[in-house]
């Protein structure tokens, strides 16, 4: 759903304006990088840390049309701004534009760069927030009902058995 959304501490009032194509992606995709704590927004994250994720509301204050233009929800978005005066909001520009393929080379290249100057100590420092978390119990019990009731098409099938095909798993080698 395209809209315009408030992210709202409702501890102290502060509150965060932001526009986006699809409101449960983005909200999902704030969750997921402040819980981890590598959320962009540091003053967004510095809170959220603080007060924790029951302190936070997200509302869509106004939704759009699919048909709305990147350049109209980015002037609606920058009205918003103006009108409420966010604290969260640190940016002064709200226009996104799409990648050339040119800026899209140069990202890659840059990444892998970056990453590929790092030693594998180093990358599993940067990564470390992933490993050995722990669930609960019931959370386990979920991601399980989860897998179990997916629905592999066969063309899927074909292709995760290709990919496995001579590769060793648990000390035996899938031969099939």
């Amino acid at each position: 759903m395209t809209a315009i959304y408030t992210i709202t501490n409702t501890v102290n009032g502060r509150v965060y304006v932001g526009s986006t194509f699809s409101f449960k992606k983005r909200k999902q995709i704030h969750l997921t990088a402040l819980r981890g704590g590598y959320g962009i927004n540091r003053l967004l994250q510095a809170d959220f840390t603080k007060f924790g994720q029951d302190s936070f509301v997200f509302k869509i204050i106004l939704r759009l049309t699919k048909k709305t233009s990147i350049e109209d929800m980015a002037n609606i978005e920058r009205q918003f701004i103006d009108d409420l005066k966010p604290f969260y909001n640190v940016r002064t520009i709200t226009h996104r534009h799409k990648c050339t393929t040119e800026a899209k080379q140069k990202l890659s290249e840059s990444l892998k760069s970056h990453w590929g100057s790092l030693s594998a100590e180093e990358k599993k420092t940067k990564n470390a927030y992933k490993v050995g978390r722990v669930f609960t119990e019931e959370t386990r019990e979920k991601l399980s009902e989860r897998a179990k009731a997916r629905v592999w098409s066969e063309e899927v099938k074909q292709k995760i058995s290709d990919s496995l095909k001579g590769k060793t798993y648990k000390k035996r080698v899938i031969k099939r």
